[in-house]
């Protein structure tokens, strides 16, 4: 069993991975959005 989830987990790794990137650098250009808001307002 656990090695059947090392299987897929190094199967779906760089997926996973480029998913993780996007999500990360959504959250982080609405966050930088949401101070940029604060600051000119």
């Amino acid at each position: 069993m656990i090695i059947f989830t090392n299987l897929v987990f190094l199967l779906n790794f760089q997926f996973d991975y480029q998913i993780y990137r996007y999500f990360l650098y959504f959250m982080t250009s609405k966050l930088n959005f949401y101070f940029i808001e604060i600051f000119l307002i």
